[in-house]
């Protein structure tokens, strides 16, 4: 049920690392050219001794010299083998020229990214595997329907590091802010082995062992519940309205409220295309308030920020 995801977001522990991992990505954003994905690994296999800097470096090399393209979408793979052995061996040729392909094009879609962190790690003797899965880029109308079945959308990792599997997703490794010269580069780091219980809530694997998490959550419960932005969700927590779907007509203005603990200096919303700044709010006992009156703008996609970050997504009817 929706409920489950909503009490996951209040007993989340945060990984921490002791290393500097802010030196690995120093060291990565100032490196040049490479000419094969070998060469880019022996050098990752010098600079850096431990599992997880080696992990860090691929997932800042990447982030910052890969770009999505959905024009790179290739045609699906069809396969003629004669056992499970042969059929392993043809994808992983598939997976070796891909890696290569994205490597010297800089451009691919999330299953390019997620073929490519892998080699690198088999480079370096790391562990990992590609997942697939449904992730919530946003909240959409056919999400918002109770019936709907996720069909996979997306790709991301596993990677075991100490013996120890993480989730990564480098695709989402990098975020475009606009500005009025165009747009600027902001590497997040959001999703670098990110806590399985956030994980869940945006990325629904096609097996659900590959979630990491022991509880059990449905695909329905999944879609169910809002698009939440993990760059900006710490120390803010979700209280109501906790499912993706809002009426605009139903309540003459609709509530959101939130349990804040850090400071509160703005809220705003955009609608469809339409930007509302500075929204009045209330603040007591830590819990944030305030009302929208959502009926008269006919757009569905409904945003929320505080303090200029996106927290959460719904679509609105």
């Amino acid at each position: 049920m929706n409920r489950i995801l909503f009490l996951l977001l209040f007993f989340i522990s945060l990984l921490n690392f002791s290393q500097n991992l802010k030196g690995v990505d120093t060291i990565v954003l100032n490196y040049k050219e490479f000419e094969t994905i070998d060469s880019l690994s022996n050098k990752i296999k010098k600079d850096f001794h431990s599992d997880i800097e080696r992990v860090r470096a691929i997932y800042t090399w990447i982030a910052n010299n890969i770009r999505y393209d959905d024009l790179h979408i290739e045609t699906p793979n069809r396969f003629l083998y004669t056992s499970q052995t042969d059929l392993e061996e043809q994808i992983l040729k598939k997976n070796e020229d891909l890696a290569k392909s994205i490597f010297s094009s800089k451009r691919g879609i999330c299953y390019d990214y997620a073929v490519l962190f892998n080699k690198i790690c088999s480079n370096l003797d790391i562990k990992s595997e590609i997942i697939k899965g449904y992730a919530k880029a946003k909240v959409t109308r056919t999400e918002a329907i109770s019936n709907f079945n996720l069909i996979n959308n997306h790709a991301w990792n596993k990677v075991v590091i100490n013996n120890k599997p993480y989730l990564i997703d480098t695709t989402w490794s990098l975020t475009i802010i606009p500005n009025k010269n165009g747009y600027i580069k902001d590497i997040n780091y959001d999703y670098f082995l990110v806590n399985p219980n956030l994980f869940i809530l945006d990325h629904y694997p096609e097996n659900f062992e590959d979630s990491l998490i022991k509880r059990d959550i449905s695909e329905l419960s999944f879609v169910n519940f809002p698009r939440v932005y993990l760059n900006a969700y710490k120390g803010i927590r979700l209280i109501r309205p906790i499912k993706s779907k809002i009426n605009r007509y139903k309540e003459t203005n609709m509530k959101f409220t939130f349990q804040v603990t850090k400071p509160v200096k703005k809220v705003s919303f955009y609608l469809g295309d339409f930007f509302y700044s500075n929204i009045s709010y209330k603040i007591q006992n830590n819990v944030l308030t305030f009302d929208l009156d959502l009926k008269n703008n006919e757009n569905n996609n409904l945003t929320l920020f505080i303090n200029d970050k996106a927290i959460c997504s719904y679509w609105v009817e």
